[in-house]
């Protein structure tokens, strides 16, 4: 019950008391009153306060005065040991935040000691957990103290990469894999025995079993870990159990004994698909259901599938060609979660889709609801799970096994509520079913009956083959009794069909062979049908203003009712309801309420017997008195419904007309919210452009000081050059007068100089002359053997 704009009392009473049952409730918190109020007036004990020495079986804590308050009794409420705990909070805030709000407040519970009530997704439909924002109400169930003390929350912490249970989690993944069970609680049938394959940690075999009529659940997990946890959180004796077992081997399981089997996330784990599609067969009944489902695609940018544990990858197409090798596919679901690899920014979703033509934009896992062939048991041993068969040889009305040579028929291809819900496989059944079987026999009859109502939903003329049928069927003298019942409903099934095809004639022929059938033989609630094809009779009279016929008619009717209830001399064993209760120990759940219809068909005809007299003054009187009571009630309930969706209907026009404005302005306000992103977008730009410059600025500012800095000190030094300028220009001066001085002198000391070089070179030729006059004197005195040595 999730994103209502306010409490709705009178759902939330109801949806109480169909998730948790009859008993002692007390109500805590804001609106405890009111609350306990409207809960009594479905006849729950509910309370405002507590009864002493007595514990409640729920407590609803109403959170809306106060969070921190009302939370701050749940360890109480734990210790005190109360079952379920209801947690009713307003979240106001807004989108991601109130999301993260109530999964912070569904940790708190859980933390606490508590899990997910099974009923907590029939409370709270998938799709509306997308949104947070408004009253937020949800159902808690108390783990069992051994339970908790064997697994705490930080050994599933532990054992998160491999398996956890999801009713102890919160967030998408956790309403994800536990929806699955919710949606596939709709096709089990009552009394059905339940097969959960790779259950896991055992939550999914627990709410299958609560949120259904089935006989019993078995969990299969390859993981003793996984098996210790649902035995110590979720068996039941003898109703829910959980063994130790391979997916590709259930030999422990017999051939054709289970009736339903969930099967999600284990295809793409198993190392052999075919061989694990082929054992699930094996071990379901024939017109048995298989809900099984397998990751879509879930490849990586490199095309792998990131998952380890994942050994095979799947699309629709692959998945939809092994299952289909082994079973009929019935029905087709496409699921999102949304928040992870795939889908990541989707709302959480479970749309139906066509098997053969599917739709979808998106998908995170396909889901296919398969069924084994009805039409071909082999040598499977039917045995009825529905209901207890009494051991009278007189019981007749769920004598299958008895009267059918295929029993497996009547619910996969008969039974209203428990057939399949796919018109394309009823009629292909039926149309096998009624070419293969001998054409008088009960299993031919079952199936002629359900060919001639589709030709009358499809408003099709009336085939040559059923018409022939039916006269060879009208032609059986000695009929067991399942023979007599499809005898009257193919009489006034075909009788309908002339009708509505304008031969008024053949209409009465079949409809008074129908009424002229005692329905005892088989069982009173057959006189449902003597009864309606009563009543087509009269109203074709009355249409003829053969008033006469009519009151012969209805006064037979109500005769007809008084023989089906108390019996006769040849029939005193109906009065003991036999076959409309069966065993007293065990009743038929269907009986009495066949038997009701029955006297609302009589009261039907006592309503018409009261103006028929006056039936051509009041045509219309007559006709709105051609209903019974339980008839009334409905078509008030239709009428207010009409008024409803009328109401409904021009507030949807104005929410369109609403919604188109508000499309507009939105349109609007987008055309104005891109002018102001491009507006400051250019803005930003230009701003940070001027950022830009003014830095610029800035550095150019600082450049210019230094230039000026720069320039004052060049021009300081332009100034001391130019004064040394001056000073060395004095001193060149100075230097100036001196050289010329100096070059005077130099001048006049290079003559100077050159005249003692003269006198120098003079000096010395005169001394080189003397030189040699004195060496030619001393050699001309020497011996000449000195001169000889010298010379040598």
């Amino acid at each position: 019950m999730v994103n209502e704009p306010g409490l709705d009392i009178d759902v939330f009473a109801n949806g109480v008391r169909d998730a948790l049952g009859f008993g002692y409730y007390q109500c805590i918190g804001r609106d405890a009153a009111q609350l306990a109020h409207a809960l009594r007036g479905r006849m729950l004990d509910a309370r405002v306060e507590p009864i002493p020495g007595k514990t409640p079986l729920a407590v609803i804590l109403d959170l809306r005065a106060g969070v921190e308050d009302g939370l701050a009794r749940l360890p109480g409420l734990f210790a005190a040991g109360i079952r379920y705990v209801v947690v009713i909070h307003e979240i106001e805030e807004t989108q991601e935040r109130a999301l993260r709000e109530r999964e912070a407040l569904e940790r708190r519970v859980i933390t606490v000691g508590y899990r997910k009530a099974a009923a907590y997704y029939d409370i709270n439909p998938y799709a509306s957990l997308n949104v947070a924002e408004g009253c937020f109400v949800a159902p808690f169930e108390r783990v069992p103290d051994a339970a908790l003390e064997q697994f705490n929350l930080e050994i599933l912490d532990e054992e998160r990469l491999l398996h956890t249970d999801m009713l102890r989690e919160t967030g998408r993944r956790s309403d994800a894999h536990c929806v699955r069970y919710r949606y596939a609680a709709e096709y089990i049938r009552p009394g059905d025995r339940v097969l959960d394959v790779a259950c896991g940690l055992g939550y999914g075999s627990r709410m299958l079993f609560e949120t259904t009529l089935a006989d019993s659940v078995l969990g299969i997990d390859l993981s003793d870990f996984g098996i210790d946890y649902a035995v110590a959180h979720y068996a039941l004796p003898g109703k829910v159990q959980y063994a130790v077992g391979d997916a590709e081997s259930l030999s422990g399981i017999a051939d054709a004994s289970i009736d339903f089997i969930a099967a999600f996330e284990t295809i793409e784990h198993v190392p052999h698909p075919d061989r694990y599609l082929k054992e699930l067969k094996r071990v379901l009944a024939p017109g048995g259901r298989v809900m099984l489902c397998a990751p879509n695609d879930w490849t990586d940018e490199t095309g792998r599938d990131p998952n380890p544990f994942h050994l095979h990858v799947y699309t629709w197409d692959k998945l939809k060609s092994e299952v289909g090798a082994e079973f009929l596919l019935e029905k087709a679901f496409i699921q999102v979660a949304g928040g992870a690899m795939k889908c990541h920014f989707s709302p959480r979703s479970w749309r139906e889709v066509d098997p053969d033509q599917p739709k979808y934009d998106e998908a995170e896992w396909v889901v296919f609801l398969g069924m084994k062939d009805p039409t071909e048991p082999a040598d499977a041993v039917f045995r009825e799970t529905a209901w207890e068969i009494p051991s009278s040889s007189r019981f007749n009305v769920s004598a299958f096994a008895r009267d059918y040579a295929n029993p497996w028929l009547v619910k996969a291809m008969v039974a209203i509520g428990q057939r399949s819900t796919n018109p394309g496989l009823l009629a292909r059944f039926r149309r096998k079913v009624f070419e293969k079987n001998p054409p008088r026999s009960v299993d031919a009859g079952a199936a002629l009956c359900g060919l001639i109502y589709e030709q009358i939903e499809s408003g099709a003329a009336p085939a040559v083959d059923l018409k022939q049928a039916v006269d060879r069927y009208m032609a059986i003298k000695r009929t067991n009794p399942h023979q007599r019942r499809w005898k009257v409903s193919i009489a006034y099934a075909w009788g309908v069909a002339e009708f509505l095809r304008q031969d008024v004639d053949e209409a009465m022929r079949y409809l008074t062979i129908c009424s002229d059938i005692d329905p005892v033989p088989y069982s009173p609630i057959l006189g449902n049908k003597t009864l309606d094809a009563l009543f087509l009779r009269a109203v074709i009279h009355a249409g003829r203003r053969e008033f006469d016929d009519v009151r012969a008619l209805l006064y037979r009717s109500i005769s007809l009712a008084r023989r089906l209830s108390t019996g006769g001399p040849k029939n005193t064993w109906l009065a003991a309801w036999l076959n409309v209760i069966g065993s007293e120990r065990a009743p038929l759940p269907f009986g009495l309420a066949e038997m009701a219809m029955l006297f609302d068909k009589s009261a039907r005809a006592a309503y018409m017997l009261a103006v028929v007299d006056t039936s051509v003054e009041r045509p219309g009187a007559f006709a709105r008195e051609s209903r019974g009571f339980l008839e009334r009630q409905i078509d008030h309930l239709k009428a207010e419904l009409r008024t409803v969706k009328s109401g409904n209907s021009l507030k949807t026009q104005e929410a369109i007309a609403l919604n188109a404005g508000m499309h507009r302005l939105q349109q609007h306000a987008d055309t104005l919210a891109t002018q102001l992103v491009e507006r400051n977008t250019r803005a930003d730009e230009l701003a940070a452009e001027v950022m830009r410059q003014s830095a610029r600025a800035e550095e150019l500012a600082e450049e210019v000081i230094r230039q000026n800095a720069r320039s004052e000190e060049l021009a300081a030094e332009v100034n001391r050059q130019e004064q040394r300028a001056r000073e060395l220009a004095a001193e060149v001066v100075g230097q100036s007068e001196n050289a010329q001085e100096l070059a005077r002198q130099v001048v006049n000391l290079d003559a100077h100089a050159q005249n003692l070089a003269r006198e120098m070179l003079a000096e010395i030729a005169s001394r080189d002359r003397i030189i040699a006059e004195l060496q030619a004197g001393q050699q001309g005195n020497q011996p000449a053997d000195q001169q000889a040595d010298q010379q040598g």
